[in-house]
Formats: structure tokens, C-alpha cells, sequence
């Protein structure tokens, strides 16, 4: 490593990252902690049989979909099982889901069409709250 600094070898991105006045590297963290999975694993397995809804959305802890893209999804009305379409209203983006049951009974889920995994929210690009959504199965 002879004729070779430490500020040789760091890279100019790097050096701007250390500054703690510059607030860009936040916006590269985050986005990189967001899946980006096209869609989702379960993509491949959706079949669309006519049926749809619209509404609000609502989000779910999980572990699941952060490493392997499974998203899951809690909705009324459709069968366990079933790969749903989810198509945020705002931006377009869509997530593919399986539905594990029923929205559970209680005061965070009046007014939901569905909820979704935390993992298939943040790759619509959805952090917390409601959104609008499209659902389709």
C-alpha cells in the first residue's frame, strides 16, 4: 500500500457523507431500507378474475417481505389464500399480496378496505397512516 493515503482510497461520496451539515445521505439510507422486490414474490402467482375494489389502506407490522418480497395483506371478503393486486391511487406503484384473513375487528381498521404488510407499504413507497388503493383479485 505503499504511496497510498486513506484519503486516496475514500471516495468523494464518502467524504460528503462525514460532513454532518449535509443532509443528503438521509435520503440514500432510507431509500435504500425500502424493498424493491417488483411487486413483490407472489407476482408471478396473480390472477385476475374481474373482481376489484377501491378504498383506504391501512399498515401491519411484519417481518415478512423486508429480505424475500412476500407481502401479505388482511382484507374482508376474499378468500385466505388469494394473491391480491394492490395499486396505490397516488402513484401508481403496485405490490402483490397474500391474503391471510380477515381485517381484524377493531377501531384502527374502521373505514379499511385492506391492510398491508409494512414491507409491501414501504414498496409503494407508503410509510404510515391511510392511502387510497385499488385492489384487484
Amino acid at each position: 500500500m505503499a504511496g497510498r493515503s486513506p484519503k486516496a482510497v475514500m471516495p468523494a461520496a464518502d467524504t460528503a457523507a462525514s460532513n454532518s451539515r449535509n443532509p443528503a445521505p438521509v435520503a440514500t439510507v432510507s431509500s435504500v431500507s425500502a424493498p424493491h422486490f417488483g411487486g413483490g414474490k407472489f407476482r408471478a402467482d396473480f390472477t385476475d378474475g374481474g373482481k376489484s375494489v377501491t378504498g383506504q389502506a391501512g399498515i401491519f407490522k411484519s417481518t415478512s417481505g423486508w429480505q424475500d418480497g412476500k407481502y401479505y395483506a388482511l382484507i374482508n371478503d376474499v378468500p385466505v389464500g388469494t394473491i391480491v393486486r394492490i395499486t396505490d391511487q397516488a402513484t401508481g406503484k403496485s405490490v402483490y399480496a397474500k391474503v391471510l384473513g380477515q381485517l381484524p375487528d377493531m377501531k384502527e381498521s374502521v373505514g379499511l378496505t385492506v391492510r398491508l404488510s409494512n414491507a409491501a407499504a414501504a414498496e409503494l413507497g407508503e410509510g404510515e397512516g391511510r392511502f387510497g388503493v385499488g385492489v384487484s383479485w
